[in-house]
């Protein structure tokens, strides 16, 4: 398994959790998005990007607003500017009829899915939280 991040510390924060239980078959990589990779490398893509409006970032509970870093929680105007860029990009990297799991943001299933639709991809499953809240979306790239 591979992880890749932007963000140097929150690499080091997940390298420190790799040493702490002992995995070994996980490695991380400093970069943005799938830039360090070939193409056509990944049977499955998880990505849990950054989904909040840009104006609800002052409305956030203090534990997540005071402590987060802007940029793991800043999605742009409407929450989706990420998931735009995943769903663009991800097609080049996942092998044929490979699988894209995303984490969701209140609200935002529907809004994806159709985004997902755009770019080729067919929704699997939706998973709901134990609040009931649609959280993470399987999709499968769809050949043309």
């Amino acid at each position: 398994m591979l992880g890749i991040d932007i963000s140097e510390k929150a690499l080091s924060y997940a390298i420190a959790n790799k040493r702490l239980n002992s995995v070994s078959n996980v490695y991380f990589c400093l970069g943005d998005m799938f830039k360090p990779f070939r193409r056509k490398s990944f049977i499955a893509i998880t990505a849990n990007p950054p989904y909040v409006k840009r104006n609800e970032i002052p409305t956030l509970e203090p534990e997540v607003r005071d402590y987060e870093p802007l940029e793991a929680l800043d999605g742009g105007d409407d929450g989706l500017l990420f998931y735009r860029r995943i769903l663009t990009e991800a097609a080049d990297y996942l092998i044929s009829s490979g699988l894209l799991f995303f984490e969701l943001g209140i609200n935002q299933a529907s809004e994806v899915e159709q985004l997902a639709f755009d770019k080729g991809f067919k929704v699997i499953e939706i998973i709901k939280d134990l609040a009931g809240i649609e959280r993470v979306m399987i999709l499968k790239k769809c050949e043309l």
